[in-house]
C-alpha cells in the first residue's frame, strides 16, 4: 500500500500488507463498492479508522474472517 501527500508527492509512506490463502479462489469475492478512493487529513490519531472495506465471497465460507490492517509505522 502507497499513500502520497497530495500538496508534496515526495512525501510518499509505504506499507506492506501481507495476506494468508486459506482456499483455492475459484469464485470472485463481490466488493460493496467497485473501486475505494478515499482523502484523509493529515495528523490523525493513532487507531483512526480510514477506510472499512466490505466483500463477501463464497470460498470456504467457515473459513471466512474479518480483518484489519493497520499501519504502525512512524514516518
Amino acid at each position: 500500500i502507497q499513500a502520497t501527500q497530495l500538496d508534496n508527492p515526495l512525501k510518499t509512506g509505504v506499507a506492506r500488507v501481507e495476506i494468508e490463502i486459506l482456499d483455492l479462489n475459484d469464485n470472485q469475492p463481490q466488493f460493496e463498492v467497485e473501486m475505494y478512493n478515499i482523502s484523509i487529513v493529515e495528523n490523525l490519531p493513532n487507531g483512526f479508522s480510514v477506510l472499512q472495506v466490505i466483500a463477501t465471497d463464497v470460498d470456504q465460507v467457515s473459513a471466512s474472517k474479518s480483518g484489519r490492517f493497520t499501519n504502525k509505522s512512524k514516518n
